[in-house]
Protein backbone atom coordinates (compact mmCIF):
# COMPACT_ATOMS: atom_id res chain seq x y z
CA UNK A 1 0.00 0.00 0.00
CA UNK A 2 1.39 3.38 -1.00
CA UNK A 3 2.58 5.53 0.56
CA UNK A 4 4.51 3.18 2.82
CA UNK A 5 6.26 6.10 4.54
CA UNK A 6 6.30 9.85 4.25
CA UNK A 7 9.76 11.20 3.54
CA UNK A 8 10.98 14.77 3.81
CA UNK A 9 14.37 15.58 2.28
CA UNK A 10 16.48 18.51 3.46
CA UNK A 11 19.33 19.40 1.13
CA UNK A 12 22.07 21.73 2.34
CA UNK A 13 24.77 22.81 -0.04
CA UNK A 14 27.81 25.00 -0.36
CA UNK A 15 28.23 27.00 -3.51
CA UNK A 16 31.01 25.71 -5.73
CA UNK A 17 32.49 29.17 -6.16
CA UNK A 18 36.12 30.30 -6.07
CA UNK A 19 37.32 26.74 -6.58
CA UNK A 20 41.08 26.48 -7.02
CA UNK A 21 43.54 23.67 -7.60
CA UNK A 22 47.08 23.34 -6.36
CA UNK A 23 49.79 23.70 -8.98
CA UNK A 24 51.23 20.22 -8.57
CA UNK A 25 51.72 16.93 -10.40
CA UNK A 26 48.61 15.66 -8.61
CA UNK A 27 46.47 18.80 -8.12
CA UNK A 28 44.18 19.13 -5.11
CA UNK A 29 40.80 20.82 -5.64
CA UNK A 30 39.76 23.09 -2.77
CA UNK A 31 37.77 26.22 -1.98
CA UNK A 32 39.96 29.31 -2.06
CA UNK A 33 38.52 30.47 1.26
CA UNK A 34 39.76 27.25 2.90
CA UNK A 35 43.38 27.79 1.83
CA UNK A 36 45.73 29.42 4.33
CA UNK A 37 46.89 32.89 3.30
CA UNK A 38 50.53 31.81 3.09
CA UNK A 39 49.63 28.92 0.72
CA UNK A 40 47.41 30.81 -1.73
CA UNK A 41 50.31 31.62 -4.04
CA UNK A 42 50.39 27.92 -5.01
CA UNK A 43 46.74 27.69 -6.13
CA UNK A 44 45.03 28.80 -9.35
CA UNK A 45 41.45 28.69 -10.71
CA UNK A 46 40.54 25.56 -12.68
CA UNK A 47 39.41 25.85 -16.30
CA UNK A 48 37.92 23.05 -18.39
CA UNK A 49 36.40 22.45 -21.81
CA UNK A 50 32.72 21.55 -21.68
CA UNK A 51 33.06 19.44 -24.84
CA UNK A 52 36.35 17.50 -24.65
CA UNK A 53 36.92 17.96 -20.87
CA UNK A 54 40.50 19.21 -21.21
CA UNK A 55 41.43 20.67 -17.81
CA UNK A 56 44.08 23.12 -16.67
CA UNK A 57 44.80 26.28 -14.71
CA UNK A 58 43.98 29.92 -15.44
CA UNK A 59 46.28 32.78 -14.51
CA UNK A 60 47.48 36.24 -15.52
CA UNK A 61 50.69 36.98 -17.38
CA UNK A 62 51.75 40.52 -18.13
CA UNK A 63 53.50 40.89 -21.47
CA UNK A 64 56.42 38.49 -21.86
CA UNK A 65 56.79 37.96 -18.11
CA UNK A 66 57.50 34.40 -16.95
CA UNK A 67 55.55 34.93 -13.72
CA UNK A 68 52.01 33.52 -13.40
CA UNK A 69 49.86 35.65 -11.08
CA UNK A 70 47.52 34.24 -8.42
CA UNK A 71 45.20 37.25 -7.95
CA UNK A 72 41.81 35.50 -8.13
CA UNK A 73 39.70 38.63 -8.59
CA UNK A 74 41.99 39.83 -11.37
CA UNK A 75 41.93 36.43 -13.10
CA UNK A 76 38.13 36.20 -12.99
CA UNK A 77 37.71 39.77 -14.22
CA UNK A 78 40.16 39.33 -17.10
CA UNK A 79 38.63 35.98 -18.10
CA UNK A 80 35.08 37.27 -18.38
CA UNK A 81 36.17 40.55 -19.96
CA UNK A 82 38.32 38.63 -22.50
CA UNK A 83 41.40 40.47 -21.33
CA UNK A 84 44.67 39.96 -23.15
CA UNK A 85 46.54 39.18 -19.91
CA UNK A 86 44.72 35.89 -19.30
CA UNK A 87 46.86 32.78 -19.78
CA UNK A 88 45.88 29.11 -19.65
CA UNK A 89 48.22 26.28 -18.64
CA UNK A 90 47.37 22.66 -19.42
CA UNK A 91 49.33 19.61 -18.20
CA UNK A 92 51.39 18.61 -21.25
CA UNK A 93 50.95 14.84 -21.54
CA UNK A 94 51.79 14.66 -25.27
CA UNK A 95 48.59 12.72 -26.00
CA UNK A 96 47.61 15.10 -28.78
CA UNK A 97 49.62 17.53 -30.86
CA UNK A 98 48.44 21.03 -29.93
CA UNK A 99 49.99 24.30 -31.02
CA UNK A 100 51.38 26.50 -28.29
CA UNK A 101 54.42 26.97 -26.08
CA UNK A 102 55.65 23.78 -24.42
CA UNK A 103 57.31 24.89 -21.20
CA UNK A 104 57.98 23.82 -17.64
CA UNK A 105 56.19 25.46 -14.73
CA UNK A 106 57.72 25.70 -11.28
CA UNK A 107 55.09 24.77 -8.65
CA UNK A 108 57.03 26.67 -5.99
CA UNK A 109 57.42 30.16 -7.51
CA UNK A 110 54.95 29.78 -10.44
CA UNK A 111 57.49 30.91 -13.01
CA UNK A 112 57.80 29.46 -16.50
CA UNK A 113 61.00 27.81 -17.67
CA UNK A 114 62.25 26.41 -20.95
CA UNK A 115 61.19 22.89 -21.85
CA UNK A 116 64.80 21.68 -21.57
CA UNK A 117 65.21 22.98 -18.00
CA UNK A 118 65.97 20.42 -15.28
CA UNK A 119 65.50 22.90 -12.46
CA UNK A 120 63.83 26.27 -12.02
CA UNK A 121 66.12 29.05 -13.14
CA UNK A 122 64.58 31.40 -10.56
CA UNK A 123 64.30 29.42 -7.31
CA UNK A 124 66.24 26.22 -8.06
CA UNK A 125 63.29 23.85 -7.55
CA UNK A 126 63.87 20.58 -9.43
CA UNK A 127 60.38 19.02 -9.74
CA UNK A 128 59.03 21.07 -12.64
CA UNK A 129 55.67 20.49 -14.35
CA UNK A 130 55.47 20.00 -18.10
CA UNK A 131 52.76 22.41 -19.33
CA UNK A 132 51.28 23.66 -22.57
CA UNK A 133 50.64 27.41 -22.86
CA UNK A 134 48.32 27.78 -25.89
CA UNK A 135 48.11 31.04 -27.80
CA UNK A 136 44.63 32.27 -26.90
CA UNK A 137 44.90 35.79 -28.34
CA UNK A 138 43.09 36.70 -31.55
CA UNK A 139 42.94 40.01 -33.39
CA UNK A 140 39.45 41.48 -33.35
CA UNK A 141 38.49 45.06 -34.17
CA UNK A 142 42.14 46.01 -34.63
CA UNK A 143 43.19 44.81 -31.18
CA UNK A 144 44.15 41.56 -29.47
CA UNK A 145 41.75 39.92 -27.06
CA UNK A 146 41.32 36.56 -25.36
CA UNK A 147 39.57 34.10 -27.69
CA UNK A 148 37.59 31.47 -25.80
CA UNK A 149 38.36 28.50 -28.03
CA UNK A 150 39.52 25.12 -26.75
CA UNK A 151 43.06 24.40 -28.05
CA UNK A 152 42.33 20.66 -28.11
CA UNK A 153 38.93 20.38 -29.82
CA UNK A 154 38.50 23.97 -31.12
CA UNK A 155 35.14 24.31 -29.37
CA UNK A 156 33.93 27.92 -29.59
CA UNK A 157 33.20 29.36 -26.14
CA UNK A 158 33.98 25.90 -24.75
CA UNK A 159 36.37 26.95 -21.98
CA UNK A 160 34.74 27.61 -18.61
CA UNK A 161 35.99 28.31 -15.11
CA UNK A 162 35.07 25.34 -12.94
CA UNK A 163 32.30 26.13 -10.48
CA UNK A 164 28.55 26.30 -9.95
CA UNK A 165 26.32 28.67 -8.00
CA UNK A 166 23.57 27.70 -5.59
CA UNK A 167 20.74 28.11 -8.10
CA UNK A 168 22.32 25.71 -10.62
CA UNK A 169 23.15 23.11 -7.96
CA UNK A 170 19.63 23.35 -6.52
CA UNK A 171 18.09 22.87 -9.96
CA UNK A 172 19.94 19.56 -10.36
CA UNK A 173 18.81 18.42 -6.89
CA UNK A 174 15.20 19.34 -7.66
CA UNK A 175 15.39 17.38 -10.90
CA UNK A 176 16.57 14.29 -9.04
CA UNK A 177 13.81 14.57 -6.43
CA UNK A 178 11.07 15.25 -8.96
CA UNK A 179 12.33 12.49 -11.24
CA UNK A 180 11.44 9.79 -8.71
CA UNK A 181 8.39 7.72 -9.65
CA UNK A 182 7.55 7.42 -5.95
CA UNK A 183 7.24 11.17 -5.43
CA UNK A 184 3.52 11.56 -6.17
CA UNK A 185 3.01 14.76 -4.17
CA UNK A 186 5.76 17.10 -5.29
CA UNK A 187 6.23 19.92 -2.80
CA UNK A 188 9.27 22.15 -2.54
CA UNK A 189 10.40 24.93 -0.23
CA UNK A 190 13.56 26.89 -0.99
CA UNK A 191 15.03 29.68 1.09
CA UNK A 192 16.48 32.89 -0.30
CA UNK A 193 17.89 36.14 1.06
CA UNK A 194 15.34 38.50 -0.52
CA UNK A 195 11.95 38.63 -2.24
CA UNK A 196 13.57 39.64 -5.53
CA UNK A 197 15.96 36.71 -5.26
CA UNK A 198 13.11 34.32 -4.51
CA UNK A 199 11.14 35.33 -7.62
CA UNK A 200 14.23 34.97 -9.79
CA UNK A 201 15.10 31.58 -8.27
CA UNK A 202 11.58 30.24 -8.85
CA UNK A 203 11.63 31.13 -12.54
CA UNK A 204 15.19 29.81 -12.87
CA UNK A 205 14.27 26.46 -11.29
CA UNK A 206 11.30 26.11 -13.63
CA UNK A 207 13.36 26.87 -16.70
CA UNK A 208 16.38 24.76 -15.68
CA UNK A 209 14.64 21.61 -14.40
CA UNK A 210 12.61 21.15 -17.59
CA UNK A 211 15.59 20.48 -19.91
CA UNK A 212 17.14 18.24 -17.25
CA UNK A 213 13.94 16.19 -17.19
CA UNK A 214 13.89 15.96 -20.99
CA UNK A 215 17.53 14.84 -20.99
CA UNK A 216 16.62 12.09 -18.54
CA UNK A 217 13.92 10.81 -20.86
CA UNK A 218 16.29 10.91 -23.83
CA UNK A 219 18.92 9.01 -21.84
CA UNK A 220 16.41 6.29 -20.92
CA UNK A 221 15.68 5.68 -24.61
CA UNK A 222 19.39 5.77 -25.47
CA UNK A 223 20.03 3.06 -22.88
CA UNK A 224 18.03 0.63 -25.03
CA UNK A 225 20.93 0.78 -27.55
CA UNK A 226 18.63 0.43 -30.53
CA UNK A 227 19.72 2.03 -33.80
CA UNK A 228 17.06 4.50 -34.97
CA UNK A 229 16.87 7.43 -37.41
CA UNK A 230 16.77 10.79 -35.62
CA UNK A 231 13.09 11.45 -36.39
CA UNK A 232 12.10 7.96 -35.20
CA UNK A 233 14.19 8.43 -32.06
CA UNK A 234 12.40 11.70 -31.24
CA UNK A 235 9.03 10.01 -31.75
CA UNK A 236 10.12 7.14 -29.46
CA UNK A 237 11.08 9.56 -26.69
CA UNK A 238 7.69 11.25 -26.90
CA UNK A 239 5.85 7.92 -27.05
CA UNK A 240 7.60 6.39 -24.03
CA UNK A 241 7.22 9.57 -22.02
CA UNK A 242 3.50 9.62 -22.68
CA UNK A 243 3.14 5.93 -21.82
CA UNK A 244 4.89 6.46 -18.47
CA UNK A 245 2.63 9.39 -17.55
CA UNK A 246 -0.52 8.61 -15.52
CA UNK A 247 -2.70 10.61 -17.94
CA UNK A 248 -2.55 13.13 -20.77
CA UNK A 249 -2.92 16.09 -18.41
CA UNK A 250 0.16 15.01 -16.45
CA UNK A 251 2.12 14.54 -19.68
CA UNK A 252 1.17 17.99 -20.99
CA UNK A 253 1.85 19.75 -17.68
CA UNK A 254 5.30 18.24 -17.22
CA UNK A 255 6.74 17.86 -20.70
CA UNK A 256 5.58 20.95 -22.58
CA UNK A 257 8.25 23.64 -22.37
CA UNK A 258 7.48 26.29 -19.70
CA UNK A 259 8.02 29.16 -22.18
CA UNK A 260 5.23 28.03 -24.53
Amino acid sequence: VLPFVQLRSQLWLREMRRLVASVAKTPRLVFADDVAVEDREHYLPVIHCRDCHATGWASLRHGQSVQLETDLDGIYRQFFEKGRSIVLAFPDNNEKAVSGAHQKLCPTCLKLNRQSSVQCGHCGHTELLQVLIPDMLKERKDELEFANECPYCNSKQGISILGSRAASLSAVMIHQLYGSQFNEHKKLITFSDSVQDAAHRASFFTARTWPLMIRGQIASVLSEKETLPLDAFAARVCQQTRERSPDDAHFAANFIAPNM
